[in-house]
């Protein structure tokens, strides 16, 4: 587990320091009071939405614990990596570019048009994706990591669809920003983690591991 720690501490630190070495270019690092005060301001809302997103990703593992064990979190934690495939090959690289392009275009005339053709366009992505990991699952995850895992093939397409939720709120996010809604995006935030645990709490004792993927599925979309 240390190792993971230091892996994780040393790339962040390796990114931070490449991403400064580009920030730097044709630019003189200086402080700016005037930028200063709407930046944290802006900043400092969203430290809560990322702790609500870290109960919404974790907390289905500790409850799920408390009432099945830990055979099931292994076979749940198999499956939840496996969902997560849609996060990482679809709404991970969309967080990363479509802020940047949804503030670049926010002053130009018609970009609320652009703005409902990429939530349809990426909605439709989502789903689709959602479809075939529900298809490959029972038939891949067998061959990757044995029958044992068998089960975990059922919570796949729901932990896919969560994170499907979780791309549609990035892809509205940026529209409670420009609108300077920071603060509401806390509130939503904190009350879908508060959701996240009391489903936890209802749904997993009586439904075990699908339980805790539906209660996440809720919560993101909840969000969104």
């Amino acid at each position: 587990v240390r190792g993971v720690l230091w892996g994780n501490l040393l790339s962040n630190t390796l990114q931070l320091g490449l991403a400064l070495a580009v920030a730097r270019r044709g630019s003189v690092p200086r402080f700016s009071r005037t930028l200063a005060r709407p930046l944290l301001s802006f900043g400092l809302y969203l430290v809560p939405v990322m702790l609500a997103g870290w109960v919404m990703d974790m907390s289905d593992r500790y409850f799920l614990r408390l009432f099945a064990g830990l055979d099931a979190v292994a076979v749940y934690g198999v499956g939840y990596k496996f969902g997560m495939i849609l996060q990482i090959a679809v709404v991970w690289p969309f967080q990363l570019a479509w802020p940047a392009f949804a503030f670049g275009i926010s002053n130009q005339p018609g970009h609320e048009s652009t703005f409902a053709r990429t939530l349809t366009y990426l909605t439709a992505v989502l789903l689709l994706a959602v479809v075939g990991l529900a298809l490959i699952a029972p038939i891949g995850l067998p061959m990757l990591v044995g029958a044992a895992y068998r089960q975990a093939a059922a919570v796949i397409p729901i932990v896919a669809l969560a994170y499907a939720c979780n791309g549609i709120q990035y892809a509205v996010a940026p529209g409670v920003h420009i609108g300077g809604y920071t603060r509401w995006l806390t509130l939503v935030s904190i009350g879908s983690a508060l959701l996240n645990v009391a489903l936890n709490l209802v749904l997993i004792p009586r439904f075990g591991m699908l339980g805790a993927a539906w209660s996440t599925v809720i919560a993101f979309a909840a969000l969104a």
